[in-house]
């Protein structure tokens, strides 16, 4: 379960290719237009919007991981 996380991840960090490759509008193209165009309140938007999403996934997975261990829950 905590490999899911990780996997997320590198994931999200390889939208910007597989965007490119599919010629997908996304956050991963937006990144790049803006770190071009130097428009840095834009991408410094994006990349809390990214951390965000991760930190949130991250959470959830560590709350799960929580309800199905019954060790962590007797400790409680």
């Amino acid at each position: 379960l905590a490999q899911i996380g990780l996997i997320f991840i590198y994931l999200i960090n390889g939208a910007v290719i597989t965007e490119y490759i599919f010629n997908l509008q996304g956050i991963g193209k937006l990144v790049m237009k803006a770190f071009q165009d130097r428009d840095y309140p834009l991408l410094q938007c994006c990349i809390i919007l990214i951390a965000f999403f991760i930190s949130i996934f991250n959470l959830s997975l560590d709350l799960i991981y929580f309800w199905l261990n019954p060790k962590i829950n007797q400790k409680i």
